[in-house]
């Protein structure tokens, strides 16, 4: 019968180990098929992020070149329409006064500071900045020289150059001009300014590296836009040849690549876009430090709660591994001893037991974990996509604290389910000190004030201040007791009492209860409280939220202390936790407040 017993047992055991590792394996499997969904969510979602700041960004500079090259069509429109009666003019009059006419035509408007008349030789004729004006020989100059063959029947627009008249960097505009019977009578020619673009920059803030630029067929700057460069001198004559540049002549459409500026050597996104009957183009480069700026902030918000919601899957799971593999040993010892009695049904009660564990753990953690987590992600996504409005900065900081409050409680999750594997391991130490329980009890109370009040429930904290201190760790008591008061606030009904006191004990020790008049529990409710993960209240309805940790990390840690924490309830009455202090944890206070004149010390 012995060896029959023996046999029965070590197959329940080798039973009970595959079942074990077929549950690990289960875990792992679960654990890594949640971890590869979640980072495939936030891949995704971070690409996307990362597509629409990039379209955004295209989006703006296309709106704000399309503008620009309104303004610069309309502004060479008035220039060429103002050549046009000046020239007309020439023809009917046989002598020139340029300087004469700027009073009775807007030759000097809309950024133009200078506007003459250059011979069939080359000379200057006369100016409007000044009546007699020497006749400066500019024979030599590119606006000049493109009007001898007489194939431009329109204006030039040149590169940028200082101006022998005006004394300053100016875009040259010119226009030949013929008499009636086909004679060159000169070069009208425009000195404009290249800030007299400017009207748009000033108008939108492109950031501390944004750019609006004109460009020539040639890919000579015209006129160039900074945050440092106001006045369009930026890189103006400058060539941009081994740049992009729109594919589109006639202006409609623009195009946009992401690249590092030849100018200054800033990486920007580049929006492109032909000037409608001109040979120039329009350049808007945003800095990519500025376009994505929400992104990376997003995605670092992102990536750190991911993460963090990888480490609580990845510490629940390992937890589950170890309950598991505590339950088989446990299993397994307990198999042996009842071997004779029970070997032909020990495997499957184990297996079954460790099972409903498991489930019950789930069921309990996936709804806790699923609260924090889901606020975290619905309030980053609305962050993300800025689905109120880029303006919308206070409701956006709202949803941070708010992100930032449901990490620290799934935080907190967390921490109170690795305090309870270290406990149930044997490697949790105390850091010792006098405590005194009067204070420590009022620092828990403070917290949950507004949860007492909002339910009616009356807190007595009937506790003497000339109660004597206890040693022990002020973190983990705070914890145990927290967790106790928290209970017969959470558990009570509307309008219900909680009492808290202390008195001495019979071993001369310390015992403190807390009383309540709450929701209470039968004889069985009471035996199972103490378990790790059960909900008393665990119908449908889960009235009350809750990991079923509490109760049992708050037995471990005053255990830890040499105590020992009881419950004494009636359904529908009310419960009392009593925590008890053997008498050599018990500090006499004016030990503590008057040492002697030597600090207390703990040995």
């Amino acid at each position: 019968m012995g060896g029959s017993s023996s046999a029965v047992g070590l197959v329940t055991q080798m039973a009970q180990e595959r079942a074990t590792a077929a549950s690990e394996r289960a875990i792992i499997t679960a654990t890594l098929a949640i971890l590869l969904a979640l980072w495939s969510i936030v891949t995704v979602s971070i690409y996307q992020a990362h597509e629409g700041a990039l379209r955004q960004a295209r989006a703006t500079g296309a709106n704000l070149t399309a503008a620009l090259s309104d303004e610069v069509s309309h502004t060479f429109d008035m220039i060429s329409a103002t050549m046009d009666r000046l020239a007309e003019r020439m023809r009917a009059h046989e002598g020139v006064d340029v300087y004469g006419w700027a009073g009775e035509l807007p030759l000097l408007s809309g950024g133009i500071v200078q506007a003459g008349l250059i011979g069939p030789d080359g000379r200057l004729v006369n100016t409007t900045l000044d009546p007699a004006a020497e006749p400066i020989d500019l024979s030599d100059r590119e606006h000049f020289r493109v009007h001898l063959d007489g194939k431009i029947k329109g204006i030039f627009i040149g590169p940028p150059v200082m101006g022998r008249v005006s004394k300053s960097v100016t875009i040259q505009v010119t226009k030949r001009v013929d008499s009636d019977d086909g004679r060159f009578m000169g070069v009208l020619v425009f000195s404009l300014e290249p800030r007299a673009f400017s009207s748009l920059f000033r108008k939108v803030d492109l950031g501390e590296h944004g750019i609006l630029a004109i460009t020539g067929s040639d890919y000579i700057v015209r006129a160039r836009f900074t945050k440092s460069s106001p006045d369009g001198l930026d890189g103006v004559g400058q060539s941009v040849a081994g740049g992009t540049h729109p594919s589109d002549p006639s202006g409609e459409t623009a195009d946009s690549d992401t690249r590092l500026s030849l100018l200054d050597h800033v990486t920007r996104v580049f929006t492109y876009r032909a000037v409608r009957r001109y040979p120039l183009e329009v350049t808007v480069g945003l800095d990519v430090a500025d376009v994505f700026a929400s992104y990376y902030r997003d995605r670092t918000i992102i990536v750190s709660l991911t993460a963090l919601a990888s480490l609580a899957f990845c510490g629940v799971a390992l937890y589950l591994i170890r309950v598991g593999r505590a339950t088989a040993r446990h299993q397994s010892e307990l198999a042996q001893e009842q071997a004779k009695v029970r070997e032909a049904r020990s495997g499957t009660e184990r297996a079954e037991a460790a099972s409903q564990a498991k489930s019950l753990f789930l069921t309990n953690m996936t709804h806790e974990l699923r609260t924090p987590l889901n606020a975290i992600i619905g309030f980053s996504e609305i962050i993300k996509d800025q689905a109120l409005g880029p303006s919308a900065g206070k409701n956006y900081a709202d949803y941070a604290r708010d992100i930032h409050n449901s990490g620290q409680h799934l935080l907190g999750l967390i921490n109170d389910i690795l305090d309870l594997a270290k406990v149930d391991a044997g490697t949790m130490t105390l850091d010792e000190e006098p405590i005194d329980l009067a204070e420590l009890v009022g620092q828990c109370l403070t917290p949950l004030g507004p949860r007492y009040r909002s339910k009616g429930v009356s807190v007595e904290n009937d506790i003497p201040r000339s109660l004597p201190f206890i040693l022990g760790d002020r973190q983990k008591l705070k914890r145990a007791l927290a967790n106790v008061i928290g209970n017969a606030v959470k558990f009570n009904q509307d309008g219900g009492r909680v009492t808290i006191a202390a008195a001495a004990a019979a071993d001369a020790g310390l015992s403190l209860s807390i009383s309540d008049t709450g929701i209470g529990m039968s004889p069985d409710e009471t035996s199972r409280a103490f378990q790790p993960f059960v909900q008393i209240d665990s119908d449908l309805t889960k009235r009350y939220e809750g990991t079923g940790i509490g109760l049992p990390l708050a037995k471990r840690f005053v255990e830890l202390h040499g105590g020992t924490l009881g419950i004494e309830s009636v359904k529908g009455a009310g419960t009392t936790v009593t925590l008890g202090f053997r008498g050599d944890r018990v500090v006499a206070r004016d030990r503590v407040l008057h040492p002697g004149g030597q600090p207390f010390a703990v040995s």
